[in-house]
């Protein structure tokens, strides 16, 4: 079956201190596979959504790991690229409850897929077919070959027809933000579909206000026909609250959604796998779209780990009756 969503990006090996430890004051590590791009194929997989990922590994054990996790889930990899010179990116986390926060220590120079370049993947077949591209800011920063093999990517889902979603996924570690935005914006003219953050919106394109204000201005400024803004908050007791603004054919300004935090990583590429897969399955229906990404941002955040691993009928489930009960 071909992919309906074709993701590109890295995906590294997440090394994380136990439950609330610090990095560094612990005798263990905790390891799994994440990766936003990867995050997105895998969470669409698992809703039934065929996905498909494209990036680039080491020909050793970690790369092997990480491809059979992938396949684990369903996501189509037959358009790896493979190589013998490099290495897989690593990356340090530990989660601390309010007020000390999450932190992230990168360990990713030199990675196998910061050496993806065009030339490494037949483009035009592997998105034949495909209804969604889709990648983020985080590819685009790790290298010059990875922006241009975004370009090479996006020039081919324009010639089949297939829809362009990118995420701007800011991280100050990768780069600033000039050459952020700088890179950023030569893509705005080809995006069919732009998922932010006030955050971001702010450091990439100096545009501030309510989220709704973000969306209007991002749209105006860059034609982009849906705008996605993403907005969570801590709140009472300890939850967290996840809300969005989506601008399309209207306005739509979601309620938020509260939730226990066990591991806040990979939530915004829930939501993005959750608005696709709305957006896919109800024929462009932003507010279902909508829903449907909220709700699975919350469900990931009550998961450890990277990857939002939910049926349909769990995210139904959810829409419906978000309340959380004992179900017999």
């Amino acid at each position: 079956m071909r992919a309906s969503v074709v993701t590109v990006g890295e995906a590294m090996l997440r090394l994380k201190a136990p439950g609330r430890a610090k990095l560094g004051e612990t005798g263990y590590l905790e390891t799994c596979i994440g990766g936003a791009e990867l995050g997105v194929a895998v969470a669409l997989t698992r809703l039934g959504v065929p996905a498909a990922w494209i990036s680039k590994l080491p020909t050793n054990a970690l790369g092997r790991m990480c491809a059979a996790e992938a396949r684990r889930h369903g996501v189509d990899i037959s358009n790896l690229a493979w190589t013998a010179d490099a290495r897989m990116g690593l990356y340090f986390v530990e989660t601390g409850p309010f007020p000390r926060g999450s932190s992230v220590l990168y360990d990713r120079k030199a990675s196998a897929a910061s050496t993806l370049a065009p030339s490494d993947v037949d483009w035009a077949s592997a998105l034949d077919g495909a209804n969604v591209l889709h990648t983020t800011g985080i590819t685009c920063a790790l290298s010059a070959s990875c922006l241009a093999s975004v370009h090479a990517a996006i020039d081919a889902a324009r010639a089949s027809g297939c829809r362009v979603s990118f995420d701007t996924n800011y991280r100050s570690q990768l780069w600033t933000p000039a050459d952020a935005r700088a890179s950023v914006e030569s893509l705005m003219p080809t995006v069919d579909l732009l998922f932010t953050s006030p955050t971001d919106a702010s450091v990439l394109f100096g545009v501030g206000g309510e989220p709704a204000d973000v969306a209007h201005a991002l749209k105006n400024r860059y034609g982009v026909p849906v705008v996605v803004v993403s907005v969570r908050a801590m709140g009472d007791g300890g939850l967290a609250s996840r809300g969005s603004v989506v601008l399309g054919d209207g306005l739509y300004v979601s309620t938020p959604i509260r939730f226990e935090v066990v591991d806040p990583f990979g939530a915004g590429d829930a939501f993005v796998a959750g608005f696709l897969f709305g957006l896919l399955t109800r024929d462009g229906d932003l507010g279902y779209a909508q829903a449907c990404g909220d709700a699975l941002a919350a469900l990931k955040q009550t998961l450890p780990g990277e990857f939002a691993t939910f049926t349909r009928d769990e995210l139904e489930q959810a829409l419906n009756e978000p309340s959380a009960r004992v179900r017999r």
